[in-house]
């Protein structure tokens, strides 16, 4: 089962909400997760963050493809 689980929290920057976490788990029990493994774990957080903020902005020269309007 389950042994071992860490987490981060993906923030919206504007309101400060919690969106969601990004998560590692592991069947492994572990004692230690270091400083360091947290900065990362909160800094690949922050990529899927703008991943997921980058597909809910529109791209300021999109153009609607043709069948799309009427």
């Amino acid at each position: 089962g389950l042994r071992f689980y860490a987490g981060a929290p993906m923030k919206e920057p504007s309101s400060g909400a919690t969106i969601g976490t990004l998560c590692i788990v592991d069947t492994v029990a572990r004692t230690v997760f270091t400083e360091e493994q947290h900065r990362l774990l909160s800094g690949f957080a922050a990529m899927a963050l703008q991943q997921i903020e980058s597909c809910l902005t529109p791209a300021a020269d999109f153009v609607p493809p043709r069948s799309a309007i009427a």
